[in-house]
């Protein structure tokens, strides 16, 4: 019985890690993206897709898609520039899909943790924990895709040895 206790909470724990981490490596993809992109011309015409398209990452995923398509048809005059963006928003897209994969999987650990714990705690209960844990996944990428602290960091790299 403790064994499966054990279990339940690791793999609650695990399959959320999972979809957090996954939704990372696409920001990420997207972030390598959006540096080639900056790299063009000016870019001004094509406005920024808003963060809290985050939260619904399919729809992000279409936004972005959708203005990098301008961008390439107004800017890129060279098919193997166009064929390397779009190489950079395939795997975003594939690593999303595994995120949302990382989702479903959480609401069934979820739903195996009430099980074990709370057998007759509320349905809207199993759904607001995962719906926070969705957001904090969410809010993990915006930390750590932060600009203020890629700064920090890069400044403590490259502080003298010396002062540490």
């Amino acid at each position: 019985m403790m064994r499966e206790q054990v279990y339940v909470i690791m793999t609650f724990m695990g399959t959320w890690l999972l979809y957090g981490f996954s939704l990372y490596q696409g920001a990420l993809e997207l972030t390598d993206q959006k540096r080639i992109v900056d790299k063009l011309k000016d870019t001004t015409p094509y406005p920024k897709v808003s963060p809290w398209y985050w939260i619904l990452p399919p729809l992000k995923l279409k936004r972005e898609r959708q203005r990098l398509q301008r961008i390439l048809h107004d800017r890129i005059n060279e098919q193997e520039e166009a064929a390397d963006l779009f190489s950079f928003f395939n795997r975003a897209t594939a690593w999303f899909y595994i995120a949302l994969a990382g989702i479903l999987n959480g609401v069934a650990s979820t739903g195996a943790l009430m099980a074990q714990y709370l057998p007759s705690g509320s349905i809207w209960f199993s759904v607001a924990l995962d719906v926070l844990m969705v957001v904090i996944g969410v809010l993990h990428v915006r930390y750590r895709l932060a600009h203020w602290r890629g700064q920090r960091m890069r400044a403590r790299f490259f502080r003298n040895p010396h002062d540490r």
